[in-house]
């Protein structure tokens, strides 16, 4: 079933995403160019408000191909929300995941590994530009997570991909996005994701947290593992596409229960991967007896070593990622993942790592 909104079909019986605020349905522009409709819930139209805010300061300020833009937003009655029309883009990274088993049968990825290294390294170069461009601009996503970082072409298979060298990615779903001097609070990103002075609530926080986000992503790419596995229960994610306008407090309160146990399981996996957290943070979060113990580790876990453990872990039984690999593999998690922000490289000078020199296409 399709609407027509001043010449622009929206195609309702053609779901291409949802998430917990909007849904995003196929479209076709007046002159027969295929786009996306991205149409949020009843509930959440000052949201929209906030997404067209800044995808305009984007629009206005940037020409990057790895950011995502818009075409026009337009109004229907049929909806309370704004409906924003952009780009129709290809799947997210997430769901190239799954086709880890097909790039295997081509003989471009290992049987222990996720990704091929030099898809994961288009992936992460092509991040890496959209977030820089992005804090070229001032603003902070603060919400990157595989399902923000989409495919720019409608590619449906692996064999595609490999017959298209041109293909490349852009960060999307800019609607948590906001300006650097407004970077505070530490109720952003996604469980899994987010980066260690959000899990230990410190007082602020700028665009290294999209930085620490990335490098997750990294190494769920490559090992098609989690690297900060929490065990996250989505039995609740059906109930949350709920229309309603209304939440239980209820619901709140388990919610909030979740976050700070998922906080705390987070910050004690950090603690494992990358050793002990800096004393500056320990005494400037503001929950710190809530995470800490008095010696400066995290409450309930065993002593920090003295090293990261990343090299091992890549270098086990379960990857068997080769030395040469490993050793760069690590460092570059390391640049991006570093407890302290401080220590973490910036998006652009991420692109510099020799991580990231992986041929385009590795041949079978």
């Amino acid at each position: 079933m399709a609407i027509n909104v001043d010449g622009y079909s929206i195609h309702l019986d053609q779901l291409l995403g949802k998430g917990r605020f909007s849904r995003v349905y196929a479209a076709t522009s007046p002159d027969g160019q295929p786009k996306a409709a991205k149409i949020f819930r009843s509930a959440w139209v000052e949201d929209a408000q906030e997404e067209i805010e800044n995808l305009t300061h984007i629009k206005t300020n940037l020409d990057s191909p790895y950011v995502i833009t818009y075409d026009t937003v337009l109004q229907c009655d049929r909806f309370k929300s704004p409906i924003i029309i952009m780009p129709r883009l290809g799947p997210s990274i997430l769901n190239l995941l799954r086709w880890r088993y097909d790039f295997r049968d081509m003989g471009h990825s290992e049987p222990t590994m996720g990704l091929p290294r030099w898809l994961v390294a288009t992936m992460m170069r092509d991040s890496l530009r959209g977030l820089a461009a992005l804090h070229s601009i001032g603003l902070i996503h603060s919400d990157i997570k595989p399902e923000n970082i989409l495919l720019a072409q409608p590619l449906t298979c692996a064999a595609d991909l490999v017959a298209t060298p041109t293909a490349h990615f852009v960060v999307v779903d800019v609607g948590s996005a906001m300006h650097t001097v407004d970077a505070q609070g530490n109720q952003h990103g996604t469980s899994g994701y987010r980066a260690p002075e959000l899990v230990t609530h410190q007082p602020g926080f700028d665009e290294a947290i999209d930085v620490a986000s990335l490098g997750a992503i990294a190494f769920e790419m490559r090992t098609r593992d989690a690297l900060y596995d929490l065990d996250i229960d989505d039995d609740a994610d059906d109930s949350a596409q709920s229309d309603s306008d209304s939440d239980s407090s209820d619901s709140d309160s388990d919610d909030s229960l979740r976050d700070v146990q998922e906080d705390m399981l987070a910050a004690r996996l950090m603690q494992e991967l990358w050793g002990r957290f800096p004393q500056s943070m320990v005494r400037r979060s503001i929950n710190s007896a809530m995470i800490f113990n008095s010696r400066g580790g995290i409450l309930y876990a065993p002593p920090p070593r003295k090293d990261a453990v990343i090299l091992e872990r890549l270098m086990g039984s379960e990857y068997q990622m080769p030395l040469e690999e490993a050793q760069l593999f690590a460092d570059f998690l390391h640049s991006l993942c570093a407890l302290s922000p401080k220590k973490r490289l910036s998006a652009s000078v991420a692109l510099d790592h020799a991580w990231l020199d992986a041929p385009p296409i590795s041949p079978p």
